[in-house]
């Protein structure tokens, strides 16, 4: 599943993208899909607009998968409770918990079967993916 995050700076390096198509230099090419693919990796995303679950078959998010878990961990921005009014920006899982199978223990979890943010993380408004680590290894390699 191939989703894609539409920000008016996603949308113009897309119209550019297009533009240099035919271009008989495919170093334009490279550089803007290098960019494109940076612009998305750092967009905030609206909660109403979309969920990390929505990406669950891309290769926008990393993702934990096992017979009773399935989780990804993405930075949000959200307010703080009972007011609402200090924004914060932290990190966060989405996740979804199955049941084991052990109604002693299934019928005590909250949330089950169903798609949440977890603990302390009220009042989401906007999510994005983790930064890359790739920036920090090279930054270990020129030390």
């Amino acid at each position: 599943m191939s989703r894609h995050i539409d920000t008016p700076e996603i949308k113009f390096m897309r119209s550019m993208q297009k533009f240099f198509a035919e271009s008989p230099h495919p170093e334009n090419m490279k550089a803007i899909d290098s960019i494109l693919k940076t612009l998305e990796r750092e967009a905030w995303i609206d909660v109403n607009h979309a969920l990390p679950e929505d990406w669950l078959e891309s290769e926008l998010l990393s993702w934990h998968k096992d017979t009773h878990l399935v989780f990804t961990s993405v930075l949000v921005q959200s307010f703080s409770e009972p007011d609402g009014r200090l924004p914060m920006i932290s990190t966060k899982n989405r996740l979804i918990i199955k049941p084991i199978g052990i109604e002693s223990i299934d019928s005590k979890t909250k949330n089950l079967n169903e798609w949440h943010w977890s603990q302390g993380a009220e009042l989401v408004t906007h999510w994005r993916p983790l930064p890359s680590p790739i920036f920090h290894e090279r930054m270990e390699t020129k030390k």
